[in-house]
């Protein structure tokens, strides 16, 4: 039997509080039918068509259930749109251009011209190229109608071809760069030496082209693809060089732009995450303190707002600060807790960390809790967030002796890796814990001690897989001992 399709349900889950109080505001009545439904919707934690047709048996829902979703669908999606017009620059200038074809079909090129010259600066602000180049395109579609608007200028003469060509240079750049960020993704080891000595020979090979084109944007993405691989490769001093000149270069910009104001919280919390790795803790808190006071006041942060907090947390966990840390979650629970709720990577890695410091603390069964909330997000997570989520509730699970558990979790978490581009350090770190899973009772911890830590060259290079490789080692060397894990 086909199963249900759940999209609106996925998206209806998917929306901020504010999202859906826009929604409820804008396109919604009480007497309306989807809007019922959509509040239903919203209720559930899980997806349920039966419930749904049983709650509705009397009405018009029930009976015609599929063509009321695909309407709420619809609907929440104008909604959104609507909603993000006023908020995201990228879907301003989309809206906006859609207004300029309305414009240059009725001949009235004037205004149309007008519009794109706005258009232009917000595009120019926040960075969009993909969009510019759309604007050029239209403009020399009013040239060859009205020359005059633009000093006479021809096709033949217009500097805007030229104009085109650099930005469509500068994005096929940058796409080649990020694509040996991905091919890194899915290396280690000699492979990823690979992998850089390609980026290098690339970089070298266009060095030319990238000091023409002057791109500050290009720059910032060669910077954090550099910063990126040498902290996979466990140069994290030169990871921190990259990170820091982005951090600057985010600085001089003008920062009431908003997406120079995102930007400068997420490279600026890259630098933070490089300091910490350093144990430089005093010059990471200094940064915390500026980015917390920064985003106080601003507006549209998206869920950058919290990464000064998590990574307070972070620092915390690292200087084995436990009533520290546990004051910072409560304080980043009270401030940002609907917004954290309906942000899965944000919550997934707090609720990670979270099970990292209960169990450094003894605290097995809330430790096991925050891991059962971190579990129910992946399914919208790529794997390699699942890695340390799998390899952290192994551990829980056999420090707590939990062996039947821990019995269905190794053939997952093996069934899960065989699917995917796994270093073989990991898969055979699982292997190894399973067959210690096999011997007598009494001889699985000294077994255990002899187990090599699982994570030889951190998969995407997440705090994650420090929690990971931290536990690991821990578990590890108490159980050489025969000791309990908590030292």
């Amino acid at each position: 039997m086909r199963k249900p399709r759940e999209d609106v349900f996925e998206l209806i889950s998917n929306m901020s509080p504010a999202e859906k109080r826009y929604f409820k505001g804008h396109y919604g009545t009480k007497k309306n039918q989807l809007v019922v439904l959509f509040d239903f919707l919203n209720k559930m934690s899980n997806y349920d068509e039966q419930i749904i047709k049983t709650h509705f048996k009397n009405s018009k829902i029930s009976k015609n259930l599929k063509v009321y979703k695909v309407q709420l669908l619809d609907l929440i999606l104008k909604s959104l749109v609507s909603y993000n017009s006023k908020r995201d620059p990228r879907s301003k200038v989309r809206i906006e251009l859609e207004e300029v074809d309305i414009l240059l079909g009725k001949k009235m090129l004037k205004l149309a011209a007008r519009k794109l010259d706005r258009l232009h600066q917000i595009c120019e602000d926040n960075e969009l190229t993909l969009e510019s180049i759309s604007l050029l395109a239209r403009e020399m579609r009013i040239m060859v109608q009205e020359p005059q608007l633009y000093n006479n200028s021809t096709l033949i003469d217009s500097p805007k071809i030229d104009q085109i060509v650099a930005k469509l240079e500068s994005y096929r750049l940058a796409m080649q760069l990020n694509r040996f960020l991905y091919k890194a993704h899915l290396s280690a080891g000699k492979d990823l030496e690979s992998v850089f000595e390609d980026l290098e020979m690339f970089l070298n090979a266009n060095e030319a082209i990238l000091d023409s084109l002057q791109s500050p944007r290009l720059l910032r993405v060669k910077n954090d693809i550099l910063a990126r691989l040498h902290r996979r490769m466990g140069r994290e001093a030169e990871s921190l060089k990259y990170y820091e000149t982005n951090f600057k270069a985010m600085e001089k910009r003008s920062l009431s732009v908003e997406q120079s104001a995102y930007n400068y919280m997420v490279y600026g919390s890259n630098y933070i995450g490089s300091l910490i790795n350093l144990h430089r803790m005093e010059e990471a808190l200094v940064l915390i303190s500026e980015l917390k006071s920064y985003a106080e006041t601003k507006s549209n942060l998206g869920w950058t707002v919290l990464y000064p907090y998590y990574y307070k947390m972070q620092l915390h966990y690292r200087l084995e600060q436990h009533e520290e840390l546990d004051q910072e979650y409560a304080l980043t629970d009270k401030k940002f807790g609907d917004f954290l709720a309906n942000n899965v990577p944000a919550t997934y890695c707090t609720q990670l960390l979270l099970s990292a410091h209960r169990f450094r603390t003894g605290r097995l069964a809330e430790s096991g809790q925050h891991l059962e909330i971190a579990k129910g997000l992946l399914p919208a997570l790529p794997y390699d967030w699942k890695v340390a989520e799998c390899g952290i509730r192994m551990i829980v699970l056999f420090e707590s002796e939990d062996y039947d558990n821990l019995d269905l979790a190794l053939k997952q978490s093996l069934s899960l890796f065989s699917k995917q581009n796994v270093p073989e350090v990991l898969t055979e770190w699982i292997k190894e814990t399973f067959r210690i899973m096999n011997l007598p009772v009494q001889d699985r911890k000294r077994a255990a001690a002899l187990l090599p830590l699982p994570i030889a060259h951190p998969l995407p290079g997440r705090f994650s897989d420090y929690l990971f490789n931290d536990i690991a080692g821990r578990w590890r060397a108490s159980m050489a001992f025969g000791q309990s894990m908590i030292a």
